[in-house]
């Protein structure tokens, strides 16, 4: 199942575990009636705006606010329900908590809705300051004129209606005010493969801001457009893009861009050997590949660098415990033999325009070449 089709599901089970444990709280059935009717109704918008892409319209943007900010506040709700649930079990079988400190039912709503208003503004205020992550990089091959590399890496943009040409705006002085020479975007430019709110806010003009040195490159991830409209919109604006491709940059070092393991059937899919056929592995390698999921082939081909995203760090809190399961690094830094890994936890937000547990970030690298 793609991502919104988890989504989906989370939100129906969240909705009703809520609405069945919150239901019990009204006595009167008519107030049970409407409060039922409007989990039901929140759960129907969700439902909607996840089917249907957003267009960059007025009404299609409330809409996709609303239904971003309601999947946050259920699935917060619904472990906040949850975790009472439990503390309720355990105090009826072990009776630790006193009788006279125990709350009444509407006390736990009104507390309930304090605490999922103060996470999901922290969440938003997060989302909104990115951090920037500083990494000393130090790669063992020795380069003509070797001078460091100052790379800026930027992944999971996800531009669209939620991070929009304003938000965009304000990661690209960011990232100038760097002065790198090399800036990378490491996949999910755009969000949900729509590309109509990059183009009615003309997000390229933004992008061609952008102006280090040796250009910028990017590689596409899974929530980018597959068809090679993306590519044209980007090339315009400046962006190199690698689909299973390498450049040698300034005769010093090689840049392989992965094509998204999920944007192609895994029978026409290159082997890392493939696409890197023809390096110079005396010079150094780094790789651009937006999903973390596989670092055998980069340490048996030779690769000193792997740069990725994808993950979110999780976005919200607890799901960076699920992606640190699952990644043998989900965020941060990784040293794999001769191979170094730095994944990023993403610049923008995708579903819930919230972060709560992790922050966007932008990576600051700088490479040595000894």
């Amino acid at each position: 199942m793609g991502f919104w089709s988890k989504t989906t599901l989370m939100a129906i089970i969240s909705v009703l575990y809520i609405a069945w444990r919150g239901g019990q709280v009204f006595v009167q059935p008519r107030y049970k009636r409407v409060y039922w009717f409007g989990c039901l109704a929140w759960l129907a918008a969700i439902l909607v705006i996840l089917s249907v892409k957003p267009d960059a319209g007025i009404p299609a943007t409330i809409l996709t606010w609303l239904a971003s900010y309601a999947l946050a506040a259920f699935f917060y709700a619904f472990l906040m329900v949850l975790l009472l649930d439990i503390v309720r079990h355990a105090n009826s079988k072990w009776g630790f908590i006193p009788p006279s400190l125990t709350p009444r039912p509407s006390q736990v709503v009104v507390g309930v809705m304090v605490i999922l208003a103060g996470i999901l503004g922290y969440g938003t205020w997060s989302a909104w300051h990115p951090v920037i992550q500083s990494y000393e990089i130090n790669i063992p091959k020795g380069v003509a004129a070797s001078k460091d590399l100052h790379v800026v890496l930027v992944s999971d943009l996800h531009l669209g209606v939620i991070v929009n040409r304003e938000r965009l705006s304000s990661i690209v002085e960011l990232i100038n005010r760097q002065n790198p020479d090399l800036v990378i975007l490491a996949g999910d430019v755009v969000d949900r493969e729509n590309l109509k709110p990059f183009d009615e806010q003309r997000m390229d003009e933004i992008l061609m801001r952008l102006r280090p040195e040796w250009g910028t490159f990017m590689i596409m991830g899974n929530h980018d457009v597959r068809t090679g409209e993306e590519d044209a919109r980007l090339q315009a604006a400046g962006i190199t893009v690698l689909r299973d491709q390498y450049q040698l940059v300034d005769n010093r070092f090689y840049l392989v861009g992965r094509e998204n393991r999920d944007n192609q059937p895994p029978e026409t899919k290159k082997v890392l050997g493939e696409v890197m056929e023809g390096i110079n592995r005396e010079l150094p390698i780094i790789l651009i590949d937006h999903n973390p999921y596989d670092f055998y082939e980069p340490l048996v081909e030779g690769v000193d660098l792997q740069l990725s995203g994808h993950t979110h760090h999780g976005q919200i809190f607890p799901n960076n415990l699920i992606t640190a399961g699952i990644y043998e690094v989900d965020w941060g830094y990784l040293q794999k033999g001769p191979l170094q890994v730095v994944v990023s936890s993403g610049i923008g937000t995708t579903g819930p325009p919230v972060r709560v547990g992790t922050r966007p970030e932008l990576v600051d690298l700088m490479i040595h070449f000894n």
